[in-house]
Formats: structure tokens, sequence, C-alpha cells
């Protein structure tokens, strides 16, 4: 099932979820994770599937949705996983906004170091990494040995925290 939804979002408020990759790819194997155990930790970015199918199990889940009189604010890319994993991420959200609603993205922020998925993340409505590029923060990468670290530096004292977008 790669659309699911309508479901209640703290932030997002009613979001159609998209599983834009197999269950638990991720780049953490987190003891808390909502979903279980990560099966394949990885942190190169490939293809999983094929973006016109995604755009269309989510435009058929839409007009589910719609018949059945349920609201829709957001299509909210929140895998069982890491959605920047995906290589395609970029040209799903551009074939997705053709669907004329936000699009957001939940992501852990470990691959954010790359120009490439921040070029993508940039494409949505809504992410945790731009959210701290609009609070006017910074992301310095610094590569020690063989891993790249992300640190958040603000700019401003008191930054607020991620602010819910605007419905």
């Amino acid at each position: 099932m790669i659309a699911f939804g309508p479901v209640p979002s703290r932030r997002l408020g009613r979001s159609l979820g998209i599983n834009n990759i197999p269950p638990k790819v991720c780049t953490y194997s987190c003891v808390y994770c909502q979903v279980g155990k990560t099966t394949r930790m990885q942190v190169d970015r490939m293809p999983f599937y094929d973006p016109e199918a995604v755009c269309r199990d989510v435009r058929t889940q839409i007009a589910a949705a719609r018949r059945k009189g349920e609201a829709i604010d957001y299509l909210t890319l929140v895998p069982d996983g890491e959605p920047t994993l995906d290589v395609n991420l970029g040209n799903e959200i551009e074939l997705l906004k053709s669907l004329g609603l936000k699009i957001a993205v939940i992501t852990n922020g470990a691959l954010a170091w790359r120009k490439d998925v921040r070029a993508d993340l940039a494409k949505a409505d809504w992410s945790f990494i731009d959210q701290l590029i609009r609070k006017k923060q910074l992301i310095k990468m610094k590569y020690k040995g063989h891993r790249f670290y992300m640190r958040v530096i603000s700019q401003q004292r008191s930054s607020g925290g991620i602010s819910p977008p605007e419905r």
C-alpha cells in the first residue's frame, strides 16, 4: 500500500500518507521507532517505486476519500522508513503537486547534508529542514573521518521552535 488515510495529524490537519519506500528501509535503527526495528539500514539513495505509480495510487486514494466526504489538507511523504532515501523524491513531489494539494515530507534529516536531498525537500510545501531554513537557522555539515555530522546553529537566541504549516 503506497497511499493511506487520510489520517489526523497534529501538525498537518488531515493528511494522506504516502509510503514512497518499502517498509523499514531507513538511515537509522532507532529503538523508539513507532514502526518497529529497521530491517534494511542504508545511506545510499536509490529508486524504490516508479514515481508515476506513486502518483496513480495517491490519485486513487484521494478519489476514495472525496467519495466518503473526507477532507485532505496535505499529501505527506511519511513512509515506514526514511523518505529521502528515494532518489525519485523530487520527481514524486513535482508529480504530486499536480494534484492540487500541499505536500509535506517527514524526515529524520540524516541525509540533509546532501545538496540533492535539500533540493528535493525544497520542492515540498513543508518539511523539517525547510522549517529550519525559514527560521533563519543554518545547517552546518562537518566531515570527520568517513562520516558527516549535521549541526543546527541558531542565528537568533529565541527561535520559537518549529512551526506547524499554515492550513
